[in-house]
């Protein structure tokens, strides 16, 4: 009987250990997600910059032809005629 009582002790030691361990890679893991996300954040914002200058880039320009063009597009036929 006593054999007994002594290894349920060490299988209650065992599970709170096993436990306690568990517990402690649960708390590491949501460390490093915490980590992760931050880092996903900083490119998430980064990538979205990245898109915005480069619309601005083609855009911009763009817009700045349709006004351009026919301007050049006058003087260089009053040119002409001359």
């Amino acid at each position: 009987m006593q054999g007994f009582k002594g290894s349920s002790i060490m299988n209650i030691i065992n599970k709170i250990t096993m436990e306690q361990n568990i517990l402690k890679k649960l708390a590491d893991q949501e460390e490093k997600i915490n980590a992760i996300y931050i880092s996903v954040e900083k490119t998430r914002k980064y990538f979205l910059w990245v898109l915005i200058i480069s619309v601005g880039a083609v855009v911009l320009p763009a817009i700045g032809l349709v006004f351009a063009i026919p301007t050049f597009l006058s003087t260089y036929s009053s040119l002409g005629g001359l």
